[in-house]
């Protein structure tokens, strides 16, 4: 099919002409379209017969469409993305943005210009993490011209240019893409209401556990606000002669998982200590007077200090505050 024949923003009655002219070719295959398919997977191809229809929704040429849809009653969200040109690198990096209530928005990401006889360009869109949000599923719609389907152009759309594929747990789809076809990625996302902000706080006063004949020495506080939102914390842990000392800890919060999280009211806090040791200390005060009662687990770099479920305390003693600690 001749590249004048579908110039971008072509008028219908130059359109009319050219379906007039074409109809006389017995060459011509019938004209289809076929149905749009659920989501949720790679669409079946759709043949677009150019003449009659046109590239619908404002389709052009080798466009490359990204659309990301939220559900109704979502709040409003700008979502990231990468998109990438394999053999070329990041070509371009789309932020879309939908209104509260829900809704698709989409827009054109990439437009190729490669002929179908030459090798389809390969495509890559990755969405990035948007707290709160997941990555309910993609789909990939693929329009292909029916005068090629039809064979009036060598090889037709032969391998891989129908070889799109998707990767919901990356986040990323892959299309194929030439002059001749048309792509539309819809990426449709879900809000998850985050968890309520934890303002309680732990105190921990010279907390020793022997392990190996060496003592363990734990001390300090977590917990609550700072003005600027960061979390209120200062704690040490002494072990094999080293300070593992953690001024900013960059989490804090009840335990859903793992060592201690069947503990009412335990917390685990996190952070990178001032010599560069990435720290996990997970804590409960299980009541007085502390010894055999408060239970402390430590991970220092990976390393389970105190075995994998933690020990009690041999000396000293926390304490559970459930008030709210920050300015004001």
């Amino acid at each position: 099919m001749p590249k004048a024949a579908r110039a971008r923003g072509m008028v219908p009655g130059a359109v009319a002409l050219l379906v007039a002219a074409a109809c006389a070719d017995p060459t011509m295959p019938s004209r289809a379209l076929l149905p749009e398919q659920s989501s949720q997977q790679i669409l079946t191809p759709e043949v677009i017969d150019f003449l009659q229809n046109g590239w619908p929704e404002g389709l052009f040429d080798g466009d490359v469409r990204l659309c990301k849809t939220t559900e109704e009653g979502d709040p409003g969200g700008t979502f990231t993305f990468t998109v990438t040109k394999v053999g070329t690198g990041v070509i371009g990096t789309p932020l879309i943005t939908v209104p509260a209530g829900g809704g698709t928005v989409c827009e054109t990401v990439y437009t190729s210009t490669v002929l179908n006889a030459d090798d389809p360009e390969q495509i890559v869109i990755t969405e990035n993490v948007i707290p709160n949000w997941s990555t309910q599923d993609i789909d990939i719609r693929r329009l292909l011209l029916l005068a090629i389907v039809g064979g009036n152009f060598p090889g037709g759309y032969t391998f891989p240019r129908l070889n799109d594929a998707l990767n919901l747990g990356d986040r990323s789809a892959t299309v194929f893409i030439n002059s001749d076809m048309v792509r539309v990625v819809r990426f449709r996302n879900a809000f998850q209401e985050p968890p309520p902000d934890v303002c309680d706080f732990i105190t921990f006063g010279r907390l020793v556990i022997e392990v190996g004949g060496e003592k363990v020495v734990i001390s300090g506080n977590a917990g609550g606000f700072n003005a600027d939102q960061s979390i209120k914390n200062e704690f040490h842990i002494d072990a094999n002669d080293v300070d593992n000392h953690v001024a900013d800890a960059f989490s804090y919060g009840p335990i859903t998982s793992g060592p201690l999280s069947n503990l009412l009211n335990s917390r685990i806090v996190t952070g990178t200590a001032k010599n560069g040791v990435e720290v996990e200390l997970r804590v409960w005060d299980g009541g007085e007077p502390g010894k055999d009662t408060d239970l402390v687990y430590v991970k220092l770099d990976g390393v389970e200090l105190l075995g994998p479920g933690g020990q009690f305390v041999d000396i000293g003693n926390m304490q559970y505050h459930s008030n709210c600690r920050g300015p004001g």
